[in-house]
């Protein structure tokens, strides 16, 4: 019998988020994948998805329907609660004030009640793969590492069996979204009999390829959309430390490191800022 789970959502510019937390979206996951009678998708939006979904309709759909969508960034957490608070400010300089107001204090949200934070806490994908990982591995369930660069899935399961010797993951594969592999791909992962896919293409395709495969997956309960995970797991990419994601500068980490990431940390940020504010000032706040 499959578990039905309640959970509160809201949007950004149009696009679902869930409003959960880390704890909240380990026990939905992992109720689905003992209970669940069929696939289902997690996204892990952050801002850059809700730049790329107001301009991609087939993306925000795909994140719109999806089974769990946790909020995967500290400008998420900013955007709901700002999105709220300027709803009832009725003159612009207001909305603009209480803008700058909660943009000022993003380094300290972490320090601060959280009564009026409709969403209360950032939820890493990283955090919640890996706590995923932990779990299955104690309940005797393998999942599948799909995507990211030739031999990363494999280096990334050598360095978590460091972590968690009895780590089972039944099948790992670089692959790619593309359509001719699709078949193949589908194969594998059914073979595997694994519960919990891990799929690492980067948005938006990890997200539009799932939502192209959820009826085919025989054993999988859970496939989530990963990005860097992989990465992050082989060692080929360092996370930000914790300071830098704990006051929410987490980009300025990546383009001190990866300054070729520019374009990506500035539709991230600034693209991002700019069209909540225009929303707010429009009186279109999503709801």
């Amino acid at each position: 019998m499959e578990m039905e789970t309640s959970k509160k959502s809201l949007k950004i510019l149009g696009t679902r988020v869930d409003q959960v937390l880390l704890e909240d979206s380990l026990e939905i996951a992992r109720s689905k994948i003992l209970n669940g009678e069929k696939c289902e998708q997690i996204v892990t939006p952050y801002s850059e998805f809700f730049v790329e979904a107001r301009k991609n309709q087939k993306f925000q759909e795909v994140i719109n329907k999806s089974f769990l969508s946790i909020p995967d960034g500290v400008g998420v957490v900013f955007a709901a609660k700002f999105l709220e608070e300027s709803r009832s400010k009725k003159g612009k300089i207001q909305k603009v004030l209480v803008f700058l107001k909660d943009l000022v204090q993003i380094p300290f949200y972490r320090f601060m009640k959280k009564e009026n934070f409709p969403i209360k806490e950032r939820v890493s994908g990283v955090d919640f793969v890996k706590e995923m990982l932990v779990w299955l591995t104690k309940n005797n369930i393998p999942a599948f590492f799909l995507g990211a660069m030739p031999k990363i899935g494999e280096k990334a399961y050598e360095n978590l069996k460091k972590e968690i010797p009895d780590l089972k993951v039944s099948g790992i594969y670089s692959g790619s979204p593309d359509e001719n592999e699709k078949d193949k791909i589908v194969e594998m992962i059914n073979n595997s009999r694994a519960k919990f896919l891990v799929v690492c293409f980067s948005p938006p395709k990890q997200e539009v390829w799932i939502d192209s495969v959820l009826d085919k997956l025989e054993t999988v309960k859970i496939a989530i959309g990963a990005g860097g995970t992989l990465d992050f797991f082989s060692g080929k990419k360092k996370r930000a430390p914790k300071l830098f994601r704990r006051i929410g500068l987490e980009w300025l980490w990546r383009l001190m490191i990866e300054p070729k990431r520019i374009k990506r940390i500035w539709n991230a940020t600034f693209v991002f800022l700019s069209m909540l504010l225009k929303e707010s000032l429009n009186g279109k706040n999503s709801k």
